[in-house]
């Protein structure tokens, strides 16, 4: 019997949709998705010239073989 992982995707809210889809073409249930937000400090974010971004974090549970290829995929 192999391993199990949970995967952990975190991409930009935009991207949910098409993430989604990519996971469901790869035969992966998405097991829990949920929006998320940044942590990092106005401060630390004009230091670098960026904006602050809303997230979705992606969560599903694949065997070591299928992280493999979704990685490889991605």
């Amino acid at each position: 019997m192999q391993k199990m992982y949970l995967m952990i995707t975190i991409t930009n809210r935009a991207d949910c949709d098409d993430f989604t889809a990519f996971f469901n073409k790869c035969d992966v249930p998405i097991i829990y998705s949920t929006p998320a937000s940044g942590t990092a400090r106005q401060k630390t974010l004009d230091l670098f010239g960026l904006e602050e971004t809303t997230k979705t974090v992606h969560y599903c549970i694949v065997t070591g073989n299928k992280m493999a290829e979704l990685i490889k995929r991605l």
